[in-house]
């Protein structure tokens, strides 16, 4: 029995795929007298060398020769236009806007991207610098927004069943306020008289003014911490 005949194949970009047995062509063998193998796309009989681990073959058609390459698959790249990382999933050349990573970059641009500034193609470590303070205080206040707002939300739409109405929790010591079907509220009641009368004007914006001071509150509690951290560090340094 004759040795196999083998054809290795290779992706657009060269890497090689794998190898698979060729069909033999009846016609082209009986007219020529010896066997003539069916001819594939993006295939050759010049089989790839040896690989180690982490290891490419690549294919170049026109020198018909294989080169070994690493492989760059599960690393990780940088889209240089968006700022987004991509997990490396295939051993295809890396585009003229994409930067590889190192796993410790990686690791520490996973952890804190504000720490990074994209520059000249480069990642660029810029936590010595104003730029990166004011990421990190705009981060904090919009993080301030975002708790001030999550309370302001759950005060407005977390009511009270009582006596078969809803209230809303109290906003002051001596009242609450009774909301209608679609929760909005409509009448202030009286805890210390045990009465209710009809929500004035006045008494929405007295809720809004309440609201918007615990609002206030939330956020200069969170800015004097942010304060005394920023302080603890510039004395670190000295």
């Amino acid at each position: 029995m004759g040795e196999r005949m083998l054809v290795y194949s290779y992706d657009k970009d060269g890497n090689y795929l794998g190898s698979f047995e060729p069909r033999l062509d009846p016609r082209s063998t009986e007219k020529a007298g010896y066997p003539v193998y069916a001819s594939y796309d993006n295939t050759t009989q010049v089989a790839p060398p040896e690989l180690g681990a982490d290891e490419v073959a690549v294919f170049n058609k026109y020198t018909e020769k294989w080169t070994v390459k690493k492989s760059l698959k599960g690393r990780h790249k940088l889209n240089l236009n968006t700022g987004y990382v991509f997990e490396i999933t295939d051993d295809a050349p890396l585009k003229s806007y994409e930067l590889l990573l190192e796993k410790e970059l990686y690791e520490e641009f996973k952890v804190n991207p504000d720490k990074y500034m994209i520059k000249d193609k480069k990642l660029v470590d810029i936590s010595k610098t104003q730029e990166y303070q004011n990421r990190v205080d705009r981060k904090a206040y919009e993080q301030l927004i975002k708790e001030a707002t999550v309370k302001y939300d759950a005060f407005l739409e977390t009511p009270v069943t009582y006596m078969g109405h809803n209230y809303l929790p109290r906003y002051s010591d001596d009242y609450a306020i009774l909301l209608n079907r679609s929760n909005f509220p409509v009448v202030i009641w009286d805890c210390t008289g045990l009465k209710s009368r009809q929500m004035t004007k006045s008494d929405l914006q007295s809720l809004k003014s309440y609201l918007d001071e615990l609002i206030d509150e939330a956020y200069q509690d969170k800015k004097n911490k942010i304060k005394s951290y920023k302080e603890a560090i510039s004395k670190l340094g000295e």
